[in-house]
């Protein structure tokens, strides 16, 4: 007889085992992907605070130091947090008793392989003044680390309400998170990241203690002349007696003891504080004042001269002497002749009347700053007058060209016609003829290289004067190229001549250059150029220069 009670066992089938292997399995995968990924998650968590504790950081260095506009990467705000983290300046803030980054932190960047997969990684954005967390592009920071012995570091400061941020004592990460008050303190601490010591030991800070009053500073900020700086300033403190003393700073540079008078220099950012030295008291706010210069004009120069004209005698040279009426320190005088340029004056110098006989010479001079605050002065000028003529003379040219029979078969295709001038000085160009140019296709041989060329001047009607020139004739060879490249020419081949005349006691060369030419000519003090084929008139200079 069967039992009414029987157990109906079966094992599991074939589709019940496989799914449940697959289920096994998924489980097992996430499992593991949640562990292997729990090191990148804890990584982003702490990048995370550390960006959260340092753009904490930012907005205390903007409202105490200044603006972070020169910082372009996050490596430049570390370093100017850092800078403002320094151990003075870290003690006495008012009202921010812990320092504002600790010096020891360092940065750790992606390496090259890193930043092209999708790690964060911290990055500075100047268009919003703020770290940011970011997943792409080629540089970031992964990771922030404490260069030293961290396991010893603490952040406690000794100051007012903590934000619980300590130093980890098991790894190289600079925060961690406790959310714990420090026991009867009550005045807050601005993101303590790093330990600072105070600068004098109080007891603790009453809850009802008083603010203490600013201090005051004997000159106001504002803009001042250039000439009154460096002002003398002095902080005095309105607190009663013995409960604080002030420190300064200058130019965001680190705190100071205040014990006497300072020198303040144009730009200068003079922060000053009152620090309290008694539980009743709490630091003062800070006090800053901004000191800049207004720019000083420069005074003109004075210009001496030890005569107002040059001349052959007495004058023939004129001292000049430029007077600096600003002090040295800050000014130098430059001066310069005729519009040239401009040469700094370092003391007296002398025209001669050779060297300034056709012009004179105009002197002109001006002070510069040696700062920017100091406004370049007004130029001055002086004028040395030329000298009267050591003569006047007038006269008549004529010339002649004297040609090789042998190469030179077209006697018209070169000639030279004379004039005549008037009361001619030293120096001065007048001209003395001109000369005819045919540049024909039978001129000149091609083995004719020169014509002799003579001068005749005649001057007051009395001085008889030949002068001998070689002209080079210069025969271009005709391409398809233009009318000037194609152009026959002749080149004076000196232009100074080779003897000098007396008059009135000195001697002078005679210089000769070409001027205009007619329309199928064109000309340089040394050569006339006339078009294939065309004939054209150059005109002759010259002038009288002192021989040496």
């Amino acid at each position: 007889m069967k039992s009414p009670h029987r157990c109906h066992l079966r094992g599991m089938t074939l589709v019940e085992t496989v799914v449940t292997l697959i289920v096994v399995s998924l489980v097992a995968s996430f499992t593991m992907n949640l562990v292997r990924d729990l090191p990148y998650r804890s990584a982003h968590h702490k990048l995370l605070g550390d960006v959260r504790e340092l753009n904490h950081s930012v907005k205390v260095y903007q409202a105490f130091f200044g603006t972070l506009d020169s910082a372009r990467t996050a490596e430049d705000v570390i370093e100017h947090l850092k800078d403002a983290a320094a151990s003075e300046s870290a003690r006495g803030i008012a009202d921010l008793t812990g320092s504002i980054i600790d010096r020891r932190l360092v940065p750790v960047m992606i390496t090259p392989e890193e930043s092209i997969t999708s790690m964060p990684r911290a990055v500075w954005s100047r268009s919003q003044k703020q770290f940011e967390i970011v997943k792409e592009g080629f540089s970031g920071i992964k990771r922030f680390e404490l260069e030293g012995d961290v396991a010893s570091a603490s952040l406690d400061t000794g100051a007012g309400t903590t934000r619980g941020s300590e130093l980890s004592t098991a790894s190289n990460w600079i925060w961690e998170y406790t959310d714990q008050r420090a026991a009867g303190r009550n005045d807050p601490t601005i993101v303590p990241i790093s330990s600072a010591a105070p600068e004098i030991e109080v007891s603790a800070v009453s809850r009802d203690a008083e603010l203490l009053k600013r201090p005051e500073f004997s000159v106001p900020g504002g803009s001042y002349s250039i000439d009154d700086y460096g002002l003398e300033l002095t902080i005095s403190d309105p607190n009663v007696a013995g409960v604080s003393k002030i420190h300064y700073s200058v130019n965001l540079q680190p705190w100071e003891v205040y014990t006497g008078p300072i020198t303040v220099q144009p730009s200068s950012h003079i922060r000053a504080y009152a620090q309290s030295l008694h539980p009743d008291w709490r630091n003062s706010g800070p006090r800053t004042q901004i000191y800049n210069a207004i720019p000083v004009l420069l005074r003109s120069p004075g210009i001496d001269l030890s005569a107002e004209k040059l001349d052959y005698n007495e004058n023939q040279k004129v001292r000049i002497t430029i007077d600096n009426p600003n002090e040295d320190l800050v000014s130098n005088v430059e001066y310069r002749i005729n519009e040239g340029s401009w040469t700094p004056y370092t003391g007296p110098f002398s025209l001669s009347t050779f060297e300034y006989y056709l012009e004179g010479a105009r002197i002109g001079a001006r002070v510069i700053g040696t700062e920017d605050w100091y406004v370049r002065s007004e130029e001055v000028s002086s004028i040395v007058d030329r000298p009267d003529p050591w003569f006047e003379i007038s006269g008549d040219a004529s010339g002649s060209i004297i040609t090789p029979a042998a190469n030179y078969k077209s006697a018209g295709s070169l000639s030279f016609k004379g004039t005549g001038f008037l009361e001619v000085a030293p120096g001065e160009r007048f001209k003395i003829g001109t000369l005819d140019f045919s540049n024909r296709e039978v001129g000149i041989e091609r083995d004719s290289e020169s014509v002799d060329f003579s001068i005749n001047l005649v001057f007051d009607g009395t001085v008889n004067r030949e002068f001998h020139y070689t002209l080079a004739v210069i025969e271009t060879p005709n391409s398809a190229g233009s009318e000037q490249g194609n152009a026959d020419y002749v080149r004076l081949e000196k232009l100074l001549s080779d003897t000098a005349i007396p008059i009135r006691g000195e001697r002078y060369h005679l210089v000769l250059e070409f001027g205009e030419t007619t329309e199928k000519g064109y000309s340089s003090p040394a050569e006339f150029h006339v078009y294939e084929g065309a004939a054209a008139e150059g005109s002759l200079y010259a002038r009288l220069e002192l021989a040496d």
